[in-house]
């Protein structure tokens, strides 16, 4: 009686990387008008007191996730 040896088969390795959460600057401007009190300038004549426009830059860090990943070991 002949009996074959038994087979085993093996399954590829596997790592996984973790998530994990990354940030992305999200860059934000705006503008608004502010109150400039009357003086002198710079070459001695007087300005009046006046509103301007001035521009303000921020932002802000918005968080989102990266999946974990699985690679060859």
């Amino acid at each position: 009686m002949f009996v074959s040896p038994p087979v085993f088969y093996a399954a590829p390795r596997q790592c996984v990387t973790e998530g994990y959460w990354a940030y992305q600057w999200i860059p934000t401007s705006y503008a608004q008008n502010i109150w400039v009190p009357g003086g002198w300038a710079a070459d001695g004549t007087w300005l009046e007191s006046h509103w301007e426009q001035r521009a303000y830059a921020s932002g802000y860090y918005q968080p989102y996730w990266v999946p974990g990943q699985t690679y060859a070991c």
